[in-house]
């Protein structure tokens, strides 16, 4: 297994899958060098670009082949400890947080080309920045009308 170090992340579905698209998935991506960016792409991986920097993206499908259901992503602090919160549930990892992810690149072959991935092991997180999500309601009221709820 490999294992990239104090990298910030962005987008991390480690406790739940993210069902957004099939097949779900946990996964994290991490912002890298240039250097290592070069290196992933000299194996065949493709990059995913955050701000202008490259991404390195990690998966791990939430269904096995059989259709069993793969456990979540094992997440840690700093001291190995589970990530979780003094009511004992997982804690999300927010965007630009530093974590060390444990992977392992994989490569797939079909009869559409071969296909070259990263399977998310574990993630440790290094310096945890708290997951803030978007109001579902962020506009303001503007101009002289009242306020209407739906």
């Amino acid at each position: 297994m490999a294992l990239m170090k104090n990298v910030q992340v962005y987008w991390a579905s480690l406790s739940e899958p993210n069902r957004t698209w099939e097949p779900h998935t946990y996964q994290i991506t991490a912002i890298v060098d240039k250097k290592t960016a070069a290196e992933f792409e000299g194996r065949g991986h493709k990059l995913k670009e955050i701000d202008e920097q490259p991404g390195v993206f990690f998966k791990q499908y939430d269904k096995r082949p059989d259709g069993s259901s793969n456990p979540p992503i094992r997440v840690v602090d700093a001291n190995k400890n589970p990530f979780i919160d003094s009511d004992g549930s997982p804690m999300a990892v927010g965007n630009t947080s530093v974590c060390n992810i444990q992977y392992e690149e994989r490569t797939f072959e079909n009869k559409f080309g071969t296909f070259h991935w990263n399977l998310l092991k574990a993630v440790q997180v290094l310096k945890h920045v708290p997951y803030a999500s978007s109001s579902a309601d962020e506009f303001d009221v503007e101009g002289d009308a009242d306020d209407i709820e739906f």
